[in-house]
């Protein structure tokens, strides 16, 4: 039980993380013009936030839950 607390935990933590990431993302994508480090930086951003959304399933499915 305690693991699992600890999963779920874990799993909000990861939810917090993407959320936050997304926002900084859309923040540089309504930008107009990106400069080349802005434009490495959204591209860094989108890939974390990929990784840290396929973290989140494994751990939803682990658990057996839907997210």
């Amino acid at each position: 039980m305690v693991a699992q607390d600890a999963r779920m935990q874990e799993l909000e933590d990861l939810r917090k993380q993407h959320r936050e990431l997304d926002k900084k993302a859309l923040e540089l994508s309504q930008r107009l013009y990106l400069t080349e480090e802005e434009a490495t930086e959204l591209a860094r951003l989108k890939k974390l936030k990929l990784k840290t959304k396929d973290e989140m399933y494994r751990i939803a499915s682990e658990l057996g839950i839907d997210l």
